[in-house]
């Protein structure tokens, strides 16, 4: 569509830039002609005629025409109109619009000559959005004991510009507060479509949100053939969604298009491998966009990972008559047998994993890495492995782990480790070029956080402090594209953004790590954090 109003501005521009009424007897070659260079925004910042800007609905569109005119005569007067779908926002020349009309297309100028009735025409391309169409952090807190919804909006690619913090959106927009058992933000996609849906998971209920307008979609009891479980996690997927239960129980819905948020139901009966109820299962997040069809499950009960697939017909054809969403596999290594100095995945059973992430390579699409920390005979180790889809003479759904390593976790980390702590692992660690690559894995400790390079995971040096706060850590974000920034919430409503280039060799140093800081006091307690993508995440 946008490729289709550009054209359309251009077309415009070229046959109606020199048009005019014929008042009188003129010699044309002498005609004052009117070129518009950009236009001038507010700020002090321009946009090029034919480029584009955006605002959400009720922001200002101010901009001024910054004219060349040839063969320009004394005391010329213009007049100026101002179009936007066809409705005449603004007669004079600066445009000064508060936008109440939603879309995109084409804001077009029409410069009048009125001595000759010439006229000349130009255009810039204008989208329009919701009132919360942009990205920044989704920030769940409890202030004075009502769980509260806000927004810190802020662009990922922008170190320089301000944020701005929208507090207790979902209050605001639906007139009541959501459920007091709100404990996790969880953001959704469906495929044709550049927007999300934010899912705020309750133990008893699950509430999706309109993540452009705040407004409630729907409640769990509409997407359940029975009774609803006490929810413990979730994961929406292309088609397979899945739940799990306090029990660790797995429950699945199936959907019958990707290019909903919703369809179908999840089934009463909780899912079954190999014969036996599946429990005590831990759901590892992770990418779906691309190939990744895939998800990587921590079966706690049997001691191993499973890979569950949402892929729709096999690896060679989505069109195949051979199901495979939903289908279950033990983790399987590519080779003969799993290497001799790395735990298998499927048989950890003399281990407790404490932890596994993902991280994304952008050099394999078809791969997803992963790392984990666990606990075996009162040592801590980690183990690092990327696992991907395999092509099979059956075209049937199987995918594959190869790349592993393992080793002992640096010293320090389990003299800070507690009960309390939170790991996250930064899942878009490709930063922008070789030199701001960044896969790191992060443990907060009370109030303090610290890093672990695992680019470098056999060095003491690699795990090192990274910030101290005034207040214990309750919630870390590591979902930002890029990777470009870190998300912490603390126990006291403070929330930091920090930087992440480089930031190994800037621990400690605040004045380069702290991009945002929103001070105690606004948000309450923060229990959950998730970036908001506006269409800059996953896409299937």
């Amino acid at each position: 569509m946008k490729n289709k109003i550009f054209l359309f501005i251009c077309c415009v521009t070229f046959l109606c830039s020199s048009c005019y009424e014929d008042k009188g007897n003129y010699d044309y070659k002498n005609l004052s002609k009117i070129e518009v260079e950009k236009f001038l925004k507010e700020d002090g910042t321009s946009i090029n005629v034919n480029s584009s800007m955006s605002v959400t609905i009720g922001g200002m569109v101010s901009v001024r025409p910054v004219l060349t005119i040839v063969n320009e005569r004394p005391n010329m007067n213009f007049n100026y109109t101002w179009t936007f779908k066809d409705q005449i926002i603004g007669t004079d020349e600066t445009l000064s619009w508060k936008s109440d009309i939603l879309g995109s297309g084409a804001v077009l100028l029409d410069i009048e000559d009125i001595e000759n009735g010439t006229h000349f025409i130009t255009a810039f391309y204008l989208t329009v959005g919701e009132p919360y169409q942009a990205e920044g952090f989704l920030i769940l807190s409890e202030k004075d004991g009502i769980p509260c919804l806000s927004l810190l909006k802020g662009i990922y690619y922008d170190d320089v510009s301000d944020y701005e913090l929208l507090t207790g959106l979902y209050q605001k927009e639906n007139g009541k507060s959501l459920p007091n058992d709100v404990f996790k933000l969880h953001e959704h996609f469906c495929k044709g479509s550049y927007g999300s849906q934010i899912m705020a998971v309750c133990k008893t209920d699950l509430v999706d949100i309109n993540a452009y307008t705040f407004k409630e979609a729907m409640r769990a009891e509409t997407i359940f053939s029975g009774e609803v479980p006490q929810i413990s996690d979730v994961m929406f997927m292309q088609w397979l969604d899945l739940v799990t239960d306090k029990d660790g129980c797995l429950y699945q819905r199936r959907k019958t298009t990707n290019e909903l948020f919703h369809s179908q139901r999840f089934l009463s009966q909780p899912m079954m491998f190999k014969g036996e109820t599946l429990k005590n299962i831990r759901i590892i997040p992770d990418d779906f966009s691309s190939y990744r069809n895939f998800l990587l499950l921590y079966d706690n009960h049997k001691k191993r990972y499973l890979v569950i697939s949402d892929l729709v017909g096999t690896n060679w054809s989505a069109s195949s008559d051979v199901t495979t969403i939903g289908k279950i596999e033990e983790a399987n290594y590519s080779g003969d047998e799993w290497p001799e100095k790395f735990t298998p995945l499927n048989n950890m059973k003399e281990c407790n994993v404490i932890h596994t992430g993902f991280f994304r390579d952008n050099r394999n699409t078809y791969v997803n890495w992963f790392f984990s920390i666990f606990e075996k005979n009162s040592n801590y180790y980690y183990q690092k492995f990327m696992i991907e889809r395999a092509y099979t003479s059956d075209g049937t759904f199987k995918t594959s782990v190869n790349e592993g390593q393992e080793g002992k976790v640096p010293a320090l980390f389990g003299n800070i480790f507690n009960e309390k702590s939170i790991i996250a692992v930064l899942e878009y660690s490709e930063g922008y070029g070789l030199d701001s690559s960044h896969p790191y894995t992060f443990v907060s400790s009370g109030n303090s956080l610290y890093l672990y390079d695992i680019d470098n995971l056999d060095e003491d040096i690699s795990f090192k402090k990274l910030l101290d706060f005034d207040s214990p850590v309750t919630a870390l974000d590591t979902s930002c594209p890029g990777g470009n920034y870190l998300g912490v919430g603390l126990e006291n409503g403070e929330f930091y953004v920090l930087r992440m280039n480089q930031a190994k060799n800037h621990c400690e140093d605040q004045d380069y790590l702290v991009r945002w800081h929103v001070p105690a006091g606004e948000l309450g307690k923060i229990k959950s954090v998730r970036y908001k993508t506006d269409g800059n995440g996953t896409q299937f």
